[in-house]
Parts: C-alpha cells; sequence; structure tokens
C-alpha cells in the first residue's frame, strides 16, 4: 500500500475518554507492537505485528500546522515477526526503538479514531480515511467534540516522546 496519511493526537486521560467514546461508538480492541529500525544511511524501517500481521511501513513524516502528515509505503509479510527483524538486522539495520500501543478503535466513514496506551500514556490518535474529503476540518471537529483542548495535542513523535 502507498499513500497519504493525515493525522493528530493528543494526551488524553484514558479511562475518562474511553467511557465517552464507549457510549458514542462500538469500540474495538486493538494491540500493535512496532520495532524501529535504521541502517548507516539513515533509511527508516517499522516492522509492526497488528492482529496476526507483520506490516513493513517506510514513511516521510511531516508536521504541518500540527498535523502530522506521512507519506507511508507498506507491505504485508508473510514470515513471522522474528523472521523479519532477523532479516533486517542482516541487511545491517540497527533497532533503535520499540513501542506497544494497546486500545481501542472505531472507523466512520471520514475517520479511523484510536484511543491508546502507548507505553502506558493515553492518547488519541484520529486519522482521516482515504474517503475524508475534508481531512483537517473533520480531525478537528472530533477533537473538538471529545472535549480535547489545544494544550493536549502532541506534535513529537512516539521516538521523541519516550527515548531514554
Amino acid at each position: 500500500m502507498e499513500g497519504l496519511e493525515i493525522e493528530k493526537k493528543a494526551r488524553v486521560d484514558f479511562d475518562k475518554l474511553y467511557v465517552k467514546l464507549k457510549k458514542l461508538y462500538k469500540l474495538n480492541k486493538i494491540k500493535k507492537y512496532d520495532y524501529y529500525f535504521l541502517n548507516n544511511e539513515n533509511k527508516e524501517v517499522r516492522v509492526r505485528k497488528e492482529n496476526n500481521q507483520i506490516i513493513i511501513t517506510t514513511k516521510i513524516r511531516e508536521v504541518i500546522n500540527g498535523y502530522e502528515v506521512n507519506t507511508e509505503k507498506e507491505i504485508l509479510s508473510s514470515s513471522s515477526l522474528y523472521s523479519v527483524i532477523d532479516f533486517y538486522k542482516q541487511l545491517g539495520f540497527k533497532e533503535f526503538f520499540r513501542k506497544e500501543k494497546e486500545g481501542y478503535i472505531t472507523v466512520t466513514d471520514d475517520l479511523i479514531i484510536e484511543l491508546l496506551k502507548v507505553n502506558n500514556v493515553g492518547f488519541l490518535e484520529i486519522e482521516a480515511t482515504k474517503n475524508c474529503k475534508d481531512p483537517y476540518n473533520k480531525i478537528n471537529e472530533q477533537f473538538k467534540n471529545l472535549g480535547i483542548k489545544k494544550e493536549d495535542f502532541e506534535t513529537l513523535n512516539y521516538y521523541q516522546l519516550f527515548k531514554e
């Protein structure tokens, strides 16, 4: 898959927002394990395990007016997670970051809404679907409707937030 991803995230009180979202949407549990690798040319690869699928992603990330706008290329692997990780290590890639996302997801016609604990910190991520005609306004509307304040928005990526 290849495409443009437009999303925004905010730090949230996970439990409080769960109660609110549960009243509005049918929520499905999700769990994602992400492994990030760099080679000596600074090329980054993410290997994700989600729902027994292995997804390999490269992306060019930009932050534009508080939105994360990514150009992504993704492929599905039929190999095991550890085979894919070993493959990249053998190519000279070094693992530099891991994260675990666990929480809930709902998908509307316009938005993918994920309430997550990322390394045990609450976040709300809202991403425009491919069908969304006005992604920036739809994302902002949803955050506003859920009572998320401007100061809760986060433009740093998870590596920047959680690196030790």
